[in-house]
């Protein structure tokens, strides 16, 4: 018969067989199990560019951008977002969101971050005008004519293009009629100082340009033009208009030409008159063609002329391209000279 102690002892072990059993049928503490999470579309970031969404900045100049989003609890942080311009010869921007004011027109610059995307708009525009003497030092003589260009400046002081029209003005001298190109020709001046106004947009700028008096010893040509007429094929030809005067008796020897045109001898008698044009001369087969001149493109004439003590000389002028305007008459029974191949 089993003594009450050794049956406690029993009851003990037991009540652990009992507690082991239940560890065995239970099982131990497990790590979870991972089970394929339900497909879904990725979190979009709400990504803004701080600031006004419409830049306007002067070409040369920049700008730094940031991209921000909000975390979870609405804070405001910073992201490393991918940067893009839509046209990089308009404004460029850096990895870091440094912008560059490169060149004229609009372009937006997008961040990328998280799927979000956020855009400003950047408009350029010049940083200034300024008008200046074409061939600066050259000196102007009373009946002659000058060739000033207006030129738009970046911030850096720089001249950049522009397809901007300009609006002159003059106090004295004939302007080209309805010349808004940015170069313009300047005719019949009178000695003095001449003041000449450029206007374009909300830029304004002038020149003073001194014109001595003339001497009576040197021919003058106080209108240059080169007309331009358009072919069907796309090409040009150019007729060159020209009024000489000279104090003196003179004849004209040789035309030459700054652009690759033909050199034109000729053989015109010029009379003693100081006021009047001796000959006004656009001669029907004096044409060339040229793609690389346009419109207030700028032809220089070199005039050989010979005088009655036999000596010969030449005098240069500054001529405009201009447009042929149809309907115009040109009166080519000019006499008293004519050309011959050199």
């Amino acid at each position: 018969m089993l003594t009450k102690p050794f049956r406690l002892r029993a009851r003990h072990r037991v009540s652990r067989l009992v507690s082991v059993c239940f560890l065995l049928a239970c099982g131990a503490p497990q790590e979870p199990i991972d089970r394929p999470a339900k497909a879904g579309p990725l979190p979009t970031a709400v990504i803004r560019i701080p600031g006004d969404p419409n830049l306007a900045l002067t070409i040369g100049a920049g700008v730094q951008l940031s991209a921000v989003m909000e975390d979870t609890r609405g804070v405001e942080v910073l992201v490393p977002a991918t940067w893009s311009s839509s046209n990089t010869t308009v404004v460029e921007v850096d990895s870091s969101g440094s912008v560059s004011a490169v060149g004229y027109g609009e372009a937006s610059i997008s961040a990328f971050y998280g799927g979000g995307l956020a855009k400003v708009m950047v408009s350029t525009r010049p940083g200034g005008l300024r008008v200046r003497q074409l061939a600066g030092g050259v000196v102007v003589e009373e009946g002659e004519s000058a060739v000033v260009v207006a030129e738009f400046l970046d911030v850096n002081g720089e001249v950049i293009v522009m397809p901007w029209d300009v609006t002159w003005a003059t106090s004295a001298g004939t302007l080209v009629p309805g010349n808004t190109q940015q170069t313009q020709l300047l005719r019949g001046l009178p000695a003095g100082e001449i003041g000449v106004v450029a206007t374009s947009g909300p830029f304004r700028a002038s020149l003073r340009l001194p014109v001595r008096p003339g001497t009576g010893t040197k021919l003058t040509v106080p209108h240059f033009t080169l007309w331009a007429d358009a072919l069907p094929n796309g090409q040009m030809t150019f007729y060159p208009d020209l009024v000489v005067v000279a104090p003196f008796e003179a004849t004209i020897e040789r035309l030459e030409f700054s652009r690759p045109f033909k050199s034109v001898c000729a053989n015109a008698a010029i009379a003693p008159d100081a006021t009047t044009p001796l000959f006004d001369f656009i001669p029907y087969d004096f044409s060339w063609q040229d793609g690389s001149l346009t419109p207030g493109s700028v032809v220089e004439v070199a005039i050989t002329y010979g005088r009655s003590d036999g000596s010969f000389q030449t005098t240069r002028a500054l001529g405009l391209v201009t447009p042929w305007q149809r309907g115009s008459v040109i009166d080519y029974s000019t006499g008293g000279f004519s050309w011959r191949a050199c």
